[in-house]
């Protein structure tokens, strides 16, 4: 090794300095690093805080569409009932829904954001579903 050459460029030399200002340097990365995911996972969390969790939908994933029809229903106050009509009440959402159920479809209700509607969304199983979505010939 020459006389000119400064210690440590061959990475033969290299003094308790140099290493203490890397690590000096590697720490304060760490505390940055770390800072910065505490801050993004507040973060995230003030975000996803304001909705709700739903569960992932199954069906979806598996066959690519949703469901098959969509009722939606006014929701009406205790004070409001009294003027709905014979077939308002016959067609109420209790009994739309045990209908739906007792055809063996599924269904999942939820109110809207303004809660003056539930939205219903109703998935046929494939054999029920085959006649709307098939033309007739299908069947002979």
């Amino acid at each position: 090794m020459s006389e000119n050459s400064p210690s440590g460029t061959n990475g033969e030399d290299i003094s308790h300095n140099d290493f203490a200002q890397l690590l000096f340097i590697s720490g304060v990365m760490l505390v940055f690093m770390l800072f910065l995911y505490y801050v993004l996972r507040m973060a995230e969390n003030k975000i996803t805080s304001n909705y709700p969790i739903q569960k992932e939908d199954s069906f979806l994933k598996e066959y690519g569409y949703g469901y098959d029809y969509v009722f939606v229903f006014q929701v009406y106050d205790e004070d409001e009932k009294e003027n709905m009509t014979g077939v308002q009440r016959e067609f109420a959402l209790k009994n739309v829904i045990d209908r739906i159920e007792y055809a063996s479809m599924e269904t999942k209700c939820f109110y809207s954001v303004s809660d003056s509607f539930v939205i219903c969304l109703v998935l046929c199983c494939l054999v029920l579903s085959c006649p709307v979505s098939c033309s007739c010939s299908c069947f002979g």
